[in-house]
């Protein structure tokens, strides 16, 4: 009978065993595909911080084409102009039908160029707003990975609570043994509780940070 008993126990250990063995395979796996998408979304943050310096060498550049075209064509009436008041402004204007123009073209001119520039920010924006929303799914996905391989320890923990008691029951292992074995088992336990206490208060600040990109969004 304790024969029989001995084969079941070693059973259950196999089994326990080959368990943890999967699941070790899988975390290394999982990990590994953890560490290339954050390589992909570190990449394409560079790239947008790249693009944001690009954007604003592009913005102040304008600003000073603007100015310097403005300047070019008011040339030899600034002088003139120095002291105007608007209605005289407006009036050597009307005197100056040519003047008008240039600034009117130049004006557009500058208006299409800034128009374009605008674009460009929303699309980055955009594309900003696309990130962080993949940022928060991928820590999602690596929250509900952890919390079903915390599932899968607890039912390991139990598995092994029932094992040695098993064992000290046939008198396989003696009760300071079984004390000893329990200790670790406890340990590992505490150490799976604290991990979900850290997911829960990870899921919070996922929450959070949910919330505040769709009023970004609005």
């Amino acid at each position: 009978m304790n024969y029989i008993k001995s084969i079941c126990l070693l059973a259950l250990a196999l089994t326990v065993s080959t368990s943890y063995a999967q699941d070790k395979k899988e975390h290394k796996k999982h990990k590994k595909e953890m560490h290339q998408k954050k390589e992909e979304m570190m990449q394409k943050k560079e790239e947008m911080k790249a693009e944001r310096a690009e954007l604003k060498e592009q913005r102040d550049q304008l600003k000073e084409k603007h100015k310097e075209g403005r300047e070019a064509i008011l040339a030899e009436h600034k002088e003139a102009m120095k002291n105007m008041t608007p209605e005289e402004r407006k009036a050597y204007m009307e005197e100056h039908p040519e003047l008008g123009k240039k600034m009117k073209e130049h004006n557009m001119n500058m208006k299409a160029h800034k128009k374009a520039l605008k674009e460009k920010h929303v699309a980055l924006k955009n594309k900003k707003a696309d990130a962080a929303q993949h940022k928060i799914e991928a820590k999602k996905e690596r929250l509900a990975y952890f919390e079903q391989r915390s599932q899968n320890a607890e039912k390991r923990i139990a598995s092994a609570k029932e094992r040695i008691a098993q064992q000290k029951e046939v008198g396989e292992i003696t009760e300071e043994e079984y004390a000893e074995k329990l200790e670790k088992i406890l340990a590992l336990e505490k150490r799976n509780n604290e991990h979900q206490e850290k997911m829960i208060a990870k899921k919070e600040l996922l929450k959070e940070k949910t919330r505040k990109l769709k009023e970004l969004d609005k």
